[in-house]
């Protein structure tokens, strides 16, 4: 569901959303995945241009 929020909110057309543990700063697949390195759920979304 927050994916879903996230992509109402950040829709941009030409806009990429970036997911990144708060923790180590890992990319992750989306709001909703576990850090493969350090196995946090603590997820960042940045929106970039």
């Amino acid at each position: 569901m927050i994916e879903t929020v996230n992509r109402f909110l950040f829709r941009h057309h030409d806009a990429d959303v970036v997911y990144e543990c708060r923790e180590c700063g890992t990319s992750v697949d989306s709001v909703d995945d576990e850090c493969p390195s350090c196995g946090r759920t603590d997820v960042a979304t940045f929106v970039t241009k």
